[in-house]
């Protein structure tokens, strides 16, 4: 009979992850096993092979390095784990007699770590692998007699559970890469619900959305809102783009609604609205660096300086003098950035420098 406290703390681990040792070591007690320990496999043509493993808190630590050494583990070896629909058992006294002498050695490894008696439990998981459970008992006690019923029984669960884990762990991969690539996005880009609460903001956005925002009360710095007279105008019904002062400074903003999946990715909560937020300064971006140019078109320094004196609004007789040079080397230097981008007109330069991705990363900083 399955523990209903094995079954949620098994469940709840995928949310919570310390929750998976809990759910292990209350097998172990149901069990009367010295270790219990949860497996992710996938099938190669010779072997089993970990993609991942768990212990219960009281596997001994060598005990379970050793259970990833594949190449060394007889109990992986595909001989002794065929493909099967259902749930697999497997036990030491029950593999072939061709492998009796491995299956000895590896027990007596075991054995110095104080793991005696052993029964594992394997069940498919499709294109995601296969999970396992590997319970040993103590040296010299064996494990309680309804063991390998409560495998047989726990197994379709852990599968489950396991789906859930790696589904979890793939979001919040997925979430930790957005976010990192958010971060290092020069433009400014925000996630907010549709009451206005600020989920995600890069650092560019951050420095914009001062004085457009409040701390939500009793909630961490990080926690924003945007203010009262902003959230009705920019996500009313159909939602848009709008200018805004904030003290000396004009923000354009432009918000859109993002679809339900994004609403799950970004773990909004019930069955609000999300928007993605795009702000600037109405007083233009700052021009690509020269670092940024210089990377991007292989230019030289002062071919990367000249470019961007020129997307920053200067001439070619502004950059002659700041640097100190003549006008003839400035026209000079300017002809060979145009070579090297291949543009045929000043305009056509600039233009191109502006639309390219250089600065979109922010090389230089």
């Amino acid at each position: 009979m399955l523990c209903s406290n094995v079954l949620g703390d098994l469940y709840g681990a995928s949310m919570d992850r310390p929750r998976l040792a809990t759910a292990l070591d209350r097998l172990r007690t149901q069990t009367g096993a010295r270790s219990v320990t949860i497996h992710w496999f996938n099938r190669t043509p010779d072997r089993l092979r970990h993609r991942w493993l768990a212990t219960c808190s009281a596997t001994p630590a060598p005990a379970g390095e050793l259970s990833l050494l594949d190449d060394l583990n007889p109990r992986t070896i595909v001989a002794v784990n065929p493909v099967h629909d259902g749930v697999y058992m497997l036990e030491d006294d029950n593999c072939p007699d061709a492998l009796q002498g491995q299956f000895h050695q590896w027990q007596a490894r075991l054995r110095e770590q104080g793991l005696g008696q052993f029964l594992g439990a394997r069940i498919a998981m499709g294109a995601l692998g296969e999970a396992g459970l590997a319970v040993h008992a103590g040296v010299g006690t064996p494990l309680a007699a309804h063991c390998r019923q409560t495998l047989t029984d726990l197994m379709p669960h852990v599968r489950e559970a396991l789906r859930l884990m790696i589904e979890t762990d793939r979001r919040a991969d997925e979430n930790a890469m957005l976010r990192h690539v958010m971060d290092r996005i020069q433009f400014a880009l925000a996630i907010c619900d549709d009451a206005g609460r600020v989920q995600i903001a890069n650092p560019a956005a951050r420095g914009l959305l001062e004085g457009l925002v409040v701390r939500l009360p009793g909630m961490a710095d990080a926690e924003w809102r945007l203010i009262e007279g902003l959230r009705p105008l920019l996500l009313a019904g159909s939602p848009g783009a709008m200018r805004w002062r904030n003290g000396d400074r004009e923000v354009l903003l432009h918000a859109v609604a993002l679809p339900r999946f994004a609403l799950e990715r970004y773990a909004i909560a019930g069955e609000r609205r999300a928007f993605a937020l795009a702000l600037a300064d109405a007083g233009g971006p700052p021009p690509p660096s020269p670092a940024d140019l210089r990377a991007f078109f292989a230019l030289t320094p002062s071919e990367a300086d000249l470019l961007a004196r020129l997307c920053g609004g200067d001439d070619v007789a502004t950059f002659a003098q700041a640097r100190g040079v003549s006008i003839h080397t400035a026209r000079t230097q300017l002809k060979q950035v145009m070579a090297k981008t291949r543009a045929s007109r000043q305009a056509d330069l600039i233009r191109l420098a502006l639309a390219s991705p250089s600065h979109l990363f922010g090389r230089s900083n």
